[in-house]
């Protein structure tokens, strides 16, 4: 029996049409485009296209996108210029609680409650004259728990605090509408069917840019190195081949997904949550055990964010939602794609209700 991929949150696969886009950059061969000969010219051309195809895209000017090496690269860009207080959750995604940690910075980390809904109270209420940032992540990379960016956004704006947010799991899943008082935000390729060394940041025109690497001119003199052009010619066309008709189709598969399991787990992340997570609290299993047996079936699911899970720890998110840690390691995350069908759903399913069986 054919395997099945549920762990579209860690990364997706690539593309087709992403796929010879890349292979077609690719074989043009010497390209880089601080070249001041044709070739060079040629290449600098296709990536200001893919720049403004960004900008047009998400609201941003064509000057302000930086291409990165990853999502993470682009949060350690956003948080490394900040000089002052920074309000953020204990939720968040290893990159922005790793680079606020590594900053030294003032940081006040707002609670979320069971549900791992944010009080916008709480927030307000931590905000001080010397808060320079808001840093959070658009989407919850382990519950699919979303934020009101609107709501948001607006709470900073009204107190001059920048807003700076993680977006990476809200790409290829929701419509993406990103307020103009939002001051920045980054996306990585590998989130939405692109190739993984490839990230972007979009800020506002008065938000100030520390280089994350030095040495070229290259993106505005913020990240030295030459481009990769097949990876940025990945990332658009991947851009381009997000329908948003797949959210709808997303969404019943995962809402299937819940129902056929209702009985025997209960959901974490009682909010609103993009079309494609399931985050799932099983009171009679351990997760790593359950995990571990639907690998063995060829069903591959995690227990949380790729960039921790290599150690199966107990998931930090689910422990910030319950206290009491009895969900913590009794839970697993389910996350599809465009590409999951309703038959691996339907399979996916029951071979968890056969493992839950098997252990009596």
């Amino acid at each position: 029996m054919e395997s099945i991929y549920l762990d579209y949150n860690a990364t997706t696969p690539l593309d087709p049409a992403v796929l010879r886009v890349m292979e077609e950059e690719m074989r043009r061969g010497p390209q880089n485009p601080s070249s001041v000969h044709r070739l060079g010219q040629q290449a600098k051309g296709r990536l200001n296209q893919m720049r403004a195809l960004f900008a047009k895209t998400f609201g941003f000017s064509e000057d302000r996108i930086i291409f990165t090496g990853s999502g993470t690269e682009g949060m350690n860009m956003l948080i490394g210029g900040l000089r002052g207080h920074v309000i953020s959750t204990m939720i968040e995604h290893a990159c922005v609680i790793m680079a606020l940690r590594r900053s030294g910075l003032p940081v006040t980390y707002s609670p979320v409650d069971e549900r791992g809904k944010l009080s916008l109270e709480a927030i307000k209420e931590a905000i001080t004259d010397q808060t320079e940032a808001i840093v959070l992540s658009w989407v919850n990379s382990e519950t699919g728990v979303m934020y009101d960016l609107e709501e948001l956004s607006a709470l900073a704006h009204a107190h001059n605090v920048k807003l700076i947010i993680d977006g990476a799991q809200m790409l290829g899943k929701e419509v993406c509408h990103i307020p103009k008082e939002v001051d920045a935000i980054c996306f990585s390729a590998h989130k939405v069917g692109g190739p993984k060394g490839v990230g972007v940041v979009m800020v506002r025109d008065d938000f100030e840019l520390i280089p994350s690497i030095v040495g070229g001119a290259q993106e505005f003199g913020l990240r030295a190195g030459t481009e990769n052009m097949p990876a940025i010619m990945g990332f658009a066309e991947a851009l381009r081949q997000i329908d948003p008709a797949q959210f709808e189709r997303m969404r019943s598969l995962r809402d299937l997904l819940e129902k056929e399991l209702s009985d025997v787990c209960i959901i974490n992340g009682q909010e609103k949550r993009v079309s494609n997570v399931s985050n799932l609290y099983f009171p009679n299993i351990d997760g790593e055990t359950l995990m571990i047996c639907l690998d063995q079936m060829g069903i591959y699911v995690s227990m949380g964010s790729a960039c921790s899970a290599g150690a199966i720890e107990p998931s930090r998110v689910i422990g910030e939602m319950d206290p009491t840690g009895e969900r913590t390691g009794r839970s697993i995350r389910i996350s599809i794609g465009k590409e999951t069908t309703r038959d691996e759903i339907i399979r996916a399913a029951n071979q968890i209700k056969e493992v839950l069986r098997s252990i009596g």
